[in-house]
């Protein structure tokens, strides 16, 4: 949500950033949007900024999944007793 004032009166209005192809400017904004919690929307396929995005998320996802299917409790158990020593 974004802050804004009509007539003097705070309202709250939805926001989300639309990534269509785009630059290095394009990233800035989206990395903004981010670390802001704005919601980032991106059209893969469409060229460049776009892309690149969507291929970071896509191989971030893959390499968070393949972590949490070869973690066993096992070695969580045994790191977690490394760590308290």
């Amino acid at each position: 949500m974004h802050t804004c004032y009509y007539s003097g009166e705070r309202t709250e209005v939805p926001v989300v950033v639309l990534v269509v192809e785009g630059g290095y400017t394009t990233l800035l904004t989206a990395f903004k949007a981010i670390d802001t919690e704005t919601p980032v929307l991106v059209m893969a396929g469409s060229g460049q900024a776009a892309d690149f995005i969507a291929k970071a998320y896509e191989k971030h996802e893959t390499a968070t999944n393949l972590a949490k299917k070869t973690t066993s409790k096992t070695n969580f158990k045994w790191y977690s007793s490394c760590l308290r020593t």
